[in-house]
């Protein structure tokens, strides 16, 4: 405890004499912070009121506040697959003369999803020569359009491995088949977020073939 003297009130003994009740009042007086302190001095005693002054450490308070992050976590619903592992939209079709037959996109005539791909695999049989297959979408059939069709997109892919794309309004798909069967052609439908997200109505392609028989 630093003390810090400031002689406010002076009492000398010499001026004491009997006047030791007005040295008790003096004393009783006594202030809240003050101490008596004898003081010895030029051949004189002094008692003396004097101011007691506590030097107190500042005291720090540290304050921590806590920051709580939210981490929002979106699951991709997976596309859903049959016994297989093949997505619904997901189509091998060997052609015969009868046949008649729809392949859509997943929830038409609603929106389809983002991430789903379908494929359809048409194999044209070897009985199947001049033959003329035909896919037909409906007249709302539709799929979202961005520059030369690089997001979603409506693939055909003969059976020499060319590739067209297409998408906003689909068109009338015809594969005339005449001496090179047996084969393969496909169709292929994808749809990505990387276009902001954005869907369409998709497609009900109606699928029928045709054969001449010559002999």
């Amino acid at each position: 405890m630093k003390l810090t003297v400031f002689y406010l009130f002076v009492y000398h003994l010499s001026t004491l004499g009997s006047a030791t009740s007005s040295y008790d009042s003096w004393v009783a007086d006594l202030e809240p912070g003050m101490i008596i302190k004898t003081i010895y001095g030029e051949g004189k005693t002094c008692h003396c009121k004097v101011l007691t002054s506590t030097s107190t450490s500042p005291v720090t308070t540290s304050t921590t506040t806590t920051s709580t992050t939210t981490t929002t976590t979106t699951t991709k619903n997976p596309q859903p697959v049959d016994f297989y592992g093949h997505a619904p939209c997901d189509v091998d079709l060997v052609v015969t003369p009868t046949t008649d037959m729809h392949w859509k996109s997943p929830n038409y005539p609603s929106n389809y999803p983002d991430g789903v791909t379908c494929n359809l695999t048409v194999t044209v049989p070897a009985d199947m020569k001049y033959s003329v297959i035909k896919m037909t979408p409906s007249a709302d059939s539709l799929v979202y359009g961005t520059p030369y069709c690089r997001h979603d997109n409506l693939q055909y892919i003969s059976s020499l491995g060319s590739v067209s794309r297409y998408c906003q309004r689909l068109q009338v798909i015809t594969v005339i088949s005449t001496t090179d069967v047996p084969k393969k052609f496909f169709l292929r439908f994808e749809s990505t977020s990387a276009d902001g997200g954005m869907t369409e109505r998709g497609f009900d392609f109606h699928i029928t073939a045709a054969v001449s028989t010559y002999g």
